[in-house]
C-alpha cells in the first residue's frame, strides 16, 4: 500500500514539475518572426474571414491553430504574451492524458518514466512556450494514437467501438487540420492495421 502511494505520488510531482516547466519563464524572450506572424493572423482586429486569406498568403500550416487562438483572444484579451498561454495549455494538457495513452498500450508499470521523459523533455517544454502550432499538434496527436489503440483494445461492444472510432476520426481530423504530418499518421494506422 506504501509503495502504490508513493509511485502515485512520484508520479503527480512529475506531471506537476512538467506543467510548471511549461509555463515557467513564459514570457521570457522576446517574441520570434513566426510568432509575430500567428498572432498577427488571430488579431481580433480582423474578421474571420480576413483572418482566413492573410493566412493563406502567408502560412504554410493549416488554419486551426490560428482559429483556436482566434477564438481565445475573443474570450481573453488580446496580447501578444498572452497567446504563449494557449500553447502552453495545450502542452500541459498533453502531459495529463499520455497516462491514457501508457494504459492503451499497457505500459503501467514503467509509466513514471514516460512520464519524466515527456514532462522534462526540453523541446516539448520549449514548443510549448511558443505561440505556435507545435503543442496543439502534439496533444491532438496522443489523443488520436489513444483513440487508435482503443479502438483494436475493445474486442466486446459494437457500439462502444462505434463512438471509440468517432473520437479518433474527430482528433486526426484535427491533426488534418493542423498540419500535413498527419499522412504520417494515416500511413502508420494502415501499417498497424494491415501488418
Amino acid at each position: 500500500m506504501t509503495f502504490l502511494l508513493r509511485n502515485k505520488t512520484i508520479f503527480f510531482l512529475i506531471i506537476f514539475i512538467g506543467i510548471i516547466f511549461r509555463f515557467y519563464n513564459l514570457n521570457f524572450d522576446d517574441l520570434w518572426y513566426d510568432e509575430i506572424i500567428t498572432l498577427w493572423v488571430a488579431s481580433p482586429e480582423h474578421t474571420w474571414k480576413e483572418s482566413f486569406e492573410i493566412h493563406n498568403k502567408i502560412e504554410l500550416n493549416s488554419f486551426i491553430y490560428h482559429f483556436f487562438l482566434k477564438f481565445f483572444f475573443n474570450i481573453f484579451e488580446y496580447n501578444e504574451h498572452l497567446g504563449r498561454y494557449l500553447s502552453a495549455t495545450f502542452g500541459s494538457a498533453s502531459l495529463l492524458i499520455i497516462p491514457m495513452l501508457l494504459k492503451e498500450l499497457k505500459l503501467n508499470n514503467i509509466r513514471n518514466f514516460f512520464i519524466f521523459l515527456f514532462s522534462f523533455n526540453i523541446f516539448l517544454i520549449s514548443f510549448s512556450q511558443e505561440a505556435r502550432l507545435y503543442s496543439i499538434l502534439f496533444f491532438f496527436s496522443i489523443l488520436s494514437f489513444t483513440y487508435f489503440l482503443k479502438i483494436f483494445n475493445k474486442k466486446n461492444l459494437i457500439t462502444s467501438r462505434f463512438y471509440i472510432s468517432n473520437y479518433y476520426c474527430c482528433y486526426t481530423s484535427s491533426i488534418c487540420f493542423d498540419n500535413f504530418i498527419f499522412l504520417l499518421f494515416v500511413f502508420t494506422f494502415k501499417v498497424f492495421i494491415f501488418r
